[in-house]
């Protein structure tokens, strides 16, 4: 049996190969991150239009709308902040000038949700305007593995629909 001692030059080729695997290895958690990302942009996307879409054939939104989109954005596993607003319609002059901004009077997140507790739901009239936005507040384990070992930045998300009442 012969035995030899690593030189150098073997040390090195093990270690560039050692590299490469860990490289690769970080590239697919980097791909897999993306991708997930991707798909939960898309969902809750999808999630805040069709509520949004309600708010707009019903004229109200509802303690169970709400409930649903915080259900939904719960069951996506990351962590969500969901801020809405309504603006209630309450001058537009009719001899504005064409573009010019009508007055609203704006009421936020808490007490929306305060006033779908007391009364269920919040009625809105031709012209009134509804908001959702949904930030995300955390980042999955891929994510933080990737900003650990490559530099990048992963977006941290918002999303955000909104609708003007008709008729």
């Amino acid at each position: 049996m012969i035995r030899r001692n690593m030189s150098s030059a073997d040390i090195g080729r093990w270690a560039a190969a050692a590299i490469a695997i860990l490289f690769i290895f970080f590239l697919s958690v980097r791909a897999y991150a993306s991708s997930t990302l991707d798909t939960l942009e898309s969902q809750v996307g999808n999630k805040l239009e069709e509520i949004t879409g309600r708010v707009r054939l019903n004229h109200s939104i509802s303690k169970s709308d709400y409930k649903e989109l915080v259900t939904y954005l719960s069951a996506t596993g990351a962590s969500f902040e969901v801020d809405m607003s309504i603006g209630h319609l309450k001058y537009a002059d009719p001899g504005m000038e064409e573009g010019a901004d009508p007055f609203f009077d704006m009421i936020y997140t808490n007490a929306i949700v305060d006033e779908l507790d007391a009364y269920g739901s919040i009625s809105l009239e031709k012209g009134d305007t509804f908001t959702v936005t949904a930030g995300r507040r955390n980042k999955s384990v891929a994510e933080r593995l990737t900003d650990i070992f490559i530099s990048t930045r992963i977006r941290k998300t918002a999303f955000s629909s909104g609708v003007v009442i008709g008729k």
